[in-house]
């Protein structure tokens, strides 16, 4: 930090032997080594708080940001939804039966009966988890 070399520090000793006098240079010594250390410990405190205020900052626009990508994926899931369930809703109730028979060798009965809306009796196809030919 500061470019003091032996001989400064030999001539600082003399001034200050000089100044002070023999009987109170080591309390003197005592007191500035105290400050210095007080005077370290409370930079090092500044520049661990600036630190962590840094990191939370980084860490609450990372949160901002992530917030932001979950309402993005959520609109689209919604949207998503929401055009699949108008498609079905447009299919004519006629199609219900064949798209039954269609889905029914890949997906169960009861999610077929929630997808199509029917409640009609299973088909041998259904039963068997093969299409009629």
């Amino acid at each position: 930090m500061f470019e003091i070399g032996f001989w400064e520090l030999v001539l600082v000793g003399i001034v200050a032997l000089l100044a002070v006098g023999p009987e109170r240079l080591p309390e003197l010594a005592y007191n500035a080594g105290r400050s210095w250390r007080k005077l370290q410990r409370m930079i090092s405190n500044v520049r661990f708080n600036i630190e962590n205020e840094l990191h939370e900052h980084e860490l609450h626009q990372l949160l901002k940001s992530q917030e932001q990508e979950i309402e993005q994926l959520r609109s689209l899931m919604q949207d998503t939804a929401s055009a699949v369930h108008q498609h079905m809703t447009s299919l004519p109730k006629t199609m219900e039966p064949d798209i039954a028979q269609l889905i029914a060798p890949i997906v169960p009965a009861a999610v077929v009966t929630v997808v199509t809306g029917s409640t009609s009796e299973s088909t041998s196809a259904e039963k068997t988890h093969e299409p009629k030919s």
